[in-house]
């Protein structure tokens, strides 16, 4: 049986299309999902960036009471970010312990990610060390941010581009 010219015209259309919807696809997602991952890394910059001053300038443990309750302040009830300071002087300490089996193995830049059971998706985590000064140990300041809000952006992104996508590809295989 001898299939028409236009067809086989159509199915290549189609291919090419499906082809061409895939690539487009998958360089959108790929696109988002990177600018999702810089936006967590500026605001955990730009959360070091303001508190790093502070913490490197104070070594009086009296100081660390209210600093203590600064930190309290700028976490946000959902514990979306979190601060840790961690240091052997429970003086100078904040946030509690890390949780063990951490992946502490970080990138050159100190980011890494930070899974918590309460967390339904890890945390973005950034490590900074703030040298010893006067009474004061040195310090190993980490801001941790829920990458849930990024993630699921990025999970409802790609759930419409493949709607799109399969709709567009419909389209143009009836309309071929």
């Amino acid at each position: 049986m001898k299939r028409s010219i236009a067809k086989r015209l159509a199915l290549m259309f189609g291919l090419a299309v499906l082809l061409i919807m895939s690539i487009s696809a998958t360089l959108l997602r790929c696109s988002l999902d990177q600018t999702l991952d810089e936006q967590m890394q500026n605001e955990l910059v730009l959360r070091h960036s303001v508190l790093d001053p502070v913490l490197a300038k104070y070594d009086s443990p009296t100081f660390w009471v209210g600093l203590r309750q600064k930190l309290d302040g700028l976490t946000p009830a959902d514990e979306r970010v979190r601060y840790w300071i961690l240091v052997d002087n429970p003086d100078f300490s904040y946030g509690g312990a890390m949780p063990d089996g951490q992946d502490w193995s970080k990138r050159s830049d100190g980011l890494f990610t930070l899974d918590l059971p309460e967390r339904e998706r890890p945390m973005m985590a950034l490590l900074k060390t703030i040298p010893a000064m006067g009474n004061r140990p040195e310090l190993r300041f980490i801001v941790g941010l829920d990458s849930t809000p990024f993630r699921k952006t990025l999970d409802h992104f790609t759930k419409i581009l493949i709607l799109t996508s399969a709709l567009g590809i419909g389209l143009v295989a009836l309309l071929g």
